[in-house]
């Protein structure tokens, strides 16, 4: 008898958990998006220090148990070889951060503003046969470093296929 509230409480329960879980990124053409299964960083359009940026963290989030480890799709070195292209593009914004000056507290002691500047990536995902954009991503935040800037859309698409694959085999 006082079981009951338990099993009440999961019957309303239940339906939340099996809810599909919506993408954070914009999935546009949701079939070619699904079809992908190899994908490469065109960086071509990216300046030197940019596209150097993107390889090094393409080379360090490779390895296992890394980002791009947690990606289905397996990356590719030529784009002729792909499902799908991943465009990077990066804004960079400056800003102002406090800073103290001197020892002490900050009760009393004059802050000066010190100029930062910040980086934010965001990611759009072409079909490579017909060249239509299916996918794009930008992450909510900003790094103080370019290659850190990518991880945010990355880790978004990652967190995209997992939810469509799970919300895929759930039907």
């Amino acid at each position: 008898m006082r079981y009951w509230p338990w099993t009440l409480l999961l019957c309303f329960a239940l339906p939340l958990v099996a809810k599909e879980k919506k993408p954070i990124g914009d999935i546009l053409e949701r079939d070619l998006f699904l079809k992908a299964r190899t994908f490469c960083v065109d960086t071509r359009k990216l300046s030197a220090a940019e596209a150097l940026d993107v390889r090094k963290f393409l080379d360090a989030e490779s390895k296992p148990k890394k980002m791009l480890s947690k990606i289905p799709w397996q990356l590719v070195p030529e784009c002729t070889q792909a499902d799908a292209i991943v465009k990077i593009e990066f804004t960079q914004q400056i800003g102002l951060t406090q800073a103290t000056q001197g020892m002490g507290t900050l009760q009393g002691v004059p802050m000066t503003g010190v100029p930062v500047t910040k980086f934010q990536a965001s990611l759009q995902i072409f079909d490579r046969v017909s060249t239509k954009l299916i996918y794009q991503a930008v992450s909510g935040g900003s790094n103080t470093r370019r290659d850190q800037s990518l991880s945010g859309p990355f880790s978004i698409l990652a967190k995209d296929l997992k939810a469509i694959s799970e919300g895929d085999a759930s039907r």
